[in-house]
């Protein structure tokens, strides 16, 4: 084998006939006709701008514009057309510059101002961005409130104050790839595989194309060996190459799906994607077939991505502009059935989509977490990548990456490669561009600078002895996200009890233990601020029998006559009471107190009551909803042992059992705490 070859084998035959595409285009290849432009009238050039203009031909727009402008003067209309054409063109520079003079010149024009203030934020000018919007509010919005804008306006200026208070993650570093994988036009989708990377990419590295000899997307093939990227050419042949772009490959967790999808320019601004999908059987790649159960007549879908759901079963994520969504381009799912067919379709709601678009999703089995662009929640710039936990429709929140992920340009398509590097692509400052500093989307490589290991053990026992199966019992590692969590592993304890996990640094985790016929146990622990690598003992988990007799709680004390709760009896209600509660949230408890028979009836029943209304108001302080407790006490109706002894002399021992706090289960309530990914 060459040195050179990659080591995985392409997939595809080329009598299989199966294309692997590329993505969305962001914007489409001007035609350009041979005239020069300096011997035409200005009414000519004027006619053709905007003609260029209607066909999204921003490059040809901007050429015929500049050319006017240079003729006839900086005039608002032409100043105006020539603004939006770098805008649209994604050349934040020269677009800015363009807006600036327009502010100052037409300051009463407030569109001028808030399209400024966005170029600043792109630029990742945040502070001034977040001025400007300020100034935009204060001098547009006040005496003539727009709701909508409003929401825009407060959406931005969150955004901005994130990048100035998150700034940059120390822990990462970035690297755009060479020129020989970035070209001068755009670069997206990129898919890992071993030393491996697909990708799609418009291999041109002109501005100006002849009518119908503009190329379209295809898939390449990039393989890294010490420290140097070879390219491939693209390694399919393609039926009606020239019809329609081709990308957004995903392959499932085993290989043996890939989906892609199949773009047709329908008019000047808007491109129609469908969803393919080719299965691998007997080795063999199958004809890929169009998956109708996704694609919506008249709508598009595109970048799909696999992922494995609850019960095991292959699921999809993709995009779609269809209706029954939240807003703009919404992350919609499909789960396999038993028959081995994606049918049904379902939004991934309003805890992911936004009113605006979401994108670019890949989705991380073994964290639970997807990841998507978004310009609908608070970013660095326009297009930022963020994380959430859950699968379905089922979510926590949503997280922004931070930079140097984020930047105020377009941040999309993050794909992990490992635990410690990936890839996404952007078209912030820098990269390969045909025109401007940010016209084109380039692929850059992230990884940490310094690999953090944490791996955490624990022992799991029984509070009751005599149970010695400690290897039936299930212990689950979650991510703690407040009244949500995530099942992240899960795995058996030795004979001993004894379980290990690796962990992330800067993560809120807890640890319960399961086994039938008992309640949960649970331990929590972060590793917030962690920067070394590290192996940490955690508390050990007791197992308490599921059982609705009353159950003692050892040294939880009260001052002599008195109800409230000494601190170290609180301590010992954390490591008990507390940490039962929270690892078996339906529950709903009795939190009964004792006295032994010294007192009268009457002044035993409230001292009592008094101890157990101390302890359900701290476990309420805690955090435990008041419904799940209820505070009994008993006096001294209910001894565990004679108060004395046969002779009727006093039995001080007996005495002290019988001043105790119990609790008991008497209900179960609907579940209070979300655990995402278990059904």
């Amino acid at each position: 084998m060459d040195r050179l070859e990659p080591t995985v084998q392409l997939l595809f035959v080329r009598d299989s006939k199966i294309i692997i595409l590329l993505s969305f285009l962001l914007f489409a290849l001007p035609s350009l006709g041979q005239e020069d432009i300096r011997l035409l009238p200005d009414w000519k050039i004027k006619s053709m701008a905007k003609t260029a203009q209607l066909d999204e031909e921003w490059y040809l727009a901007i050429e015929y514009y500049e050319e006017l402008i240079s003729r006839t003067g900086e005039t608002k209309e032409n100043m105006s057309a020539l603004g939006q054409m770098y805008w649209n063109a994604k050349d934040y520079l020269n677009a800015n510059g363009i807006y600036e003079t327009l502010v100052i010149e037409y300051p009463e024009d407030g569109e001028y101002l808030l399209r400024f203030a966005k170029l600043e934020k792109n630029l990742g000018k945040h502070e001034s961005a977040m001025a400007y919007f300020e100034r935009y509010q204060r001098q547009f919005l006040n005496n003539k409130p727009d709701e909508e804008k409003l929401r825009d306006i407060q959406l931005e200026i969150e955004g901005c104050e994130l990048a100035l208070k998150k700034g940059n993650n120390p822990r990462l570093e970035i690297f755009r790839l060479p020129n020989n994988i970035n070209y001068p036009h755009i670069e997206t989708n990129p898919v890992p595989l071993g030393d491996s990377l697909f990708f799609s990419s418009i291999r041109t590295d002109k501005i100006e194309h002849l009518e119908g000899e503009a190329p379209k997307s295809q898939i390449y093939l990039a393989v890294e060996r010490d420290s140097t990227w070879y390219l491939y050419d693209h390694m399919l042949n393609l039926d009606n190459q020239d019809d329609f772009n081709i990308s957004n490959l995903a392959f499932n967790h085993n290989k043996t799906l890939l989906a892609f999808t199949k773009c047709e320019r329908k008019n000047p601004s808007y491109y129609r994607c469908d969803i393919y999908l080719a299965e691998k059987v007997n080795g063999n790649w199958k004809e890929p077939k169009e998956l109708k159960a996704l694609n919506t007549k008249n709508y598009t879908q595109t970048q799909p991505c696999f992922a494995i759901g609850p019960d095991g079963s292959e699921m999809i994520y993709f995009v779609s502009d269809q209706p029954g969504g939240v807003g703009g381009k919404d992350l919609w799912y499909t789960l396999r059935d038993k028959s081995g067919n994606f049918k049904s379709i379902k939004n991934c709601g309003a805890k992911v989509n936004s009113p605006r678009d979401e994108i670019t999703p890949w989705y991380d089995n073994e964290s639970k977490t997807l990841y998507f662009s978004s310009n609908g929640i608070p970013g660095y710039g326009n297009m930022d990548v963020f994380s959430v936990n859950g699968y379905a429709s089922k979510w926590a929140s949503t997280k922004n990456l931070g930079a140097p992920i984020n930047t105020g340009a377009d941040d999309l398509y993050y794909i992990a490669k490992d635990s410690v590097s990936g890839f996404f692509t952007s078209n912030r400052q820098g990269v390969n561009s045909l025109q401007g500093a940010t016209c084109c989307d380039d692929i850059f490589r992230y990884q940490l600078k310094k690999i953090v290991k944490i791996e955490v053990e624990g022992n799991v026992s029984f509070i009751v002895p005599g149970d010695k199966d400690k290897e039936s019992v299930t212990v689950g590692l979650y991510k703690d996200l407040g009244n949500k969590s995530v099942l992240l592993k899960e795995t058996k304890p030795d004979k001993d009890g004894n379980y290990s996990f690796s962990v992330d640094p800067d993560e809120d985790y807890k640890i319960v233990a399961e086994k039938d016929g008992y309640l949960k146990g649970m331990t929590d622990f972060n590793t917030q601020g962690v920067r070394e690598s590290k192996k940490e003992q955690l508390d050990p988990i007791k197992l308490l029998v599921n059982t609705k007799e009353p159950i003692v709680v050892r040294n939880i004390y009260y001052p002599f006559d008195k109800a409230y709760l000494t601190e170290d009896s609180k301590t010992n209600i954390d490591t008990t009471i507390f940490e039962i509660l929270k690892a078996n949230p339906t529950i709903k408890v009795e939190i009964s107190s004792h006295t032994d028979w010294f007192g009268s009836d009457k002044y035993n029943e409230t001292l009592s009551q008094g101890r157990a209304e101390s302890v359900v108001n701290y476990l309420i302080e805690k955090g435990i909803p008041a419904d799940r407790l209820v505070a009994k006490g008993y006096g001294e109706k209910k001894p565990l042992v004679p108060n004395q002894n046969p002779d009727g002399s006093d039995n001080p021992e007996n005495r002290a059992r019988n001043r105790r706090t119990e609790f008991k289960i008497v209900g179960y309530l609907p579940q209070y705490e979300e655990v995402i990914y278990e059904e």
